[in-house]
């Protein structure tokens, strides 16, 4: 029932938030509040979250300020500096790093380290382009021509796939594949899902969680109820 997934998402979020998760539980209120609709009690709900989830971003009257030098240092430091730096940049002027931020794509990071910093260069943006250099395949793309991921036209209709699929008989399965598409849409950056790639990615994403869960009766039914070739579906890769 609507009801059980609502109460199902909002229990997630808090969880995300009570273990300090507070990246992930921020997508998964960004994501729902850019559905079409939402029961007012529980947008009202969300909007409670998205200021818990302000009040724990650092202040910016406390910002450290960092040179050239040491941010350089960091972006090609641990993951922790990384996503530490990232997070840095992305409350500064990133044209003002464009050099900076070229050397670092072109070097070979962590995959969604590099997104995220994609991500941040979208959210600002940016006119300039960059060179992406992944596993040799060099990837050009200018941030200001791509969308954030969870406002995308895929991104929303796959969401409403798997909410009409899933929302009333399985919501808590509904509730881990918003999380495994969450996760696809930053991990194809800087490519992004049309709407045209929705459905194929939304029962790609239900049959690996599927088989991620061994229920593999509910997979094969499901391919049938759908008349799924399984030759055609698209990788998917799983944050958990």
């Amino acid at each position: 029932m609507e009801n059980n997934y609502y109460e199902m998402l909002l229990e997630e979020i808090q969880s995300k938030i009570d273990n300090a998760n507070f990246k992930e539980a921020e997508h998964l209120v960004d994501a729902e509040l850019s559905m079409p609709y939402i029961p007012i009690d529980i947008e009202t709900r969300l909007y409670d979250f998205k200021k818990i989830l302000l009040a724990n971003k650092p202040s910016s009257n406390k910002r450290q300020y960092y040179d050239v030098e040491q941010i350089e240092a960091m972006l090609e430091g641990t993951e922790e500096e990384q996503l530490f730096m990232i997070e840095y940049l992305s409350k500064s002027n990133l044209r003002d790093y464009r050099e900076i931020l070229q050397k670092f794509f072109l070097k070979s990071h962590n995959h969604l380290v590099e997104n995220l910093m994609i991500d941040a260069l979208v959210r600002q943006g940016i006119h300039e382009s960059f060179i992406l250099n992944r596993q040799g395949l060099e990837i050009h793309f200018i941030p200001a021509l791509l969308e954030i991921p969870t406002e995308t036209e895929g991104f929303q209709a796959c969401h409403e796939y798997l909410t009409k699929k899933f929302e009333s008989e399985n919501p808590s399965f509904l509730i881990m594949a918003i999380e495994i598409l969450l996760f696809q849409v930053y991990w194809q950056l800087p490519n992004q899902y049309d709407i045209d790639e929705a459905e194929l990615l939304a029962q790609s994403i239900a049959i690996s969680l599927f088989e991620q869960l061994h229920d593999f009766d509910a997979k094969t039914q499901f391919i049938k109820e759908n008349d799924i070739n399984e030759s055609n579906l698209l990788e998917v890769v799983m944050p958990f």
